[in-house]
């Protein structure tokens, strides 16, 4: 999760709901829903490498398809980096609306995945005006860039995140929801883009200069005020020779 600060709807009391958290649950959750994959391996790699760890929470595993909960159970769903996994985004949908009153979404653009392609998502996702459309990424010939993606991929599973930790609000998208909302399949790419998306430099380059010359002056304005602190005590207290004063008398 890239966004936990945007998570501000739980109250005090609410029964939460964390579906697929991965290795690093949100801490007020108190049921995870996990998917039970074929093998131990497989599991662990959709997890990210790590088991879930949450102490006290109850982990419930389902086969896909309908939620094995009650209507309303939940009174918020959090669904972190999962729907871009799911073969049926509008049946998923329905089932966080049906066993949950409010939640959190949070998901990869396709600004992310054109450059990194990740293997185990199969989806594209935008949140719109209207509602959130999606689109299969077969339909997109991403892999026509995939050597280059793999380059781009193994520099991340290889620990250089920066970059994608740099520019998260604009390589992911979350946001809180209190009711449903339209879902339906994307008719065009266009609809995947942010079209007021707006880059502005990390840092002023002049003020970076600026700061970096001030903090070099200030430096050297310490050091030479020191020296002179440790050379008027010197001065002050040492007896001068005979025929001559202190420099500060």
């Amino acid at each position: 999760m890239f966004f936990p600060e945007r998570i501000k709807g739980i109250k005090d009391g609410y029964h939460v709901l964390e579906i697929g958290p991965g290795a690093t649950p949100h801490p007020q959750a108190h049921v995870f829903l996990e998917k039970r994959y074929l093998s131990e391996e497989d599991y662990i790699r959709q997890c990210g490498g790590l088991r879930v760890n949450g102490k006290d929470s109850r982990i419930v595993f389902f086969d896909g398809g309908r939620f094995p909960f009650d209507d309303a159970e939940f009174d918020y769903v959090i669904c972190s980096h999962v729907l871009e996994h799911v073969a049926e985004v509008e049946y998923f949908c329905s089932e966080l609306f049906r066993v949950g009153k409010s939640g959190y979404l949070e998901y990869p653009l396709l600004y992310y995945e054109y450059v990194y392609d990740i293997p185990e998502h199969i989806n594209l996702l935008k949140m719109r005006p209207g509602g959130l459309v999606y689109m299969p990424k077969r339909e997109l010939p991403l892999d026509m860039f995939s050597d280059v993606q793999r380059f781009w991929f193994e520099t991340l599973t290889a620990g250089y995140g920066d970059t994608v930790r740099d520019l998260a609000p604009l390589l992911m998208e979350g946001f809180e929801w209190f009711g449903p909302f339209v879902v339906r399949r994307a008719v065009s790419v266009g609809e995947l883009l942010n079209p007021k998306i707006k880059i502005v430099p990390k840092v002023d380059l002049s003020v970076r200069r600026s700061r970096k010359f001030s903090s070099r002056l200030l430096s050297a304005k310490n050091r030479m005020m020191g020296l002179l602190s440790k050379f008027r005590s010197y001065s002050l207290t040492k007896q001068p020779p005979e025929g001559r004063g202190s420099l500060f008398k």
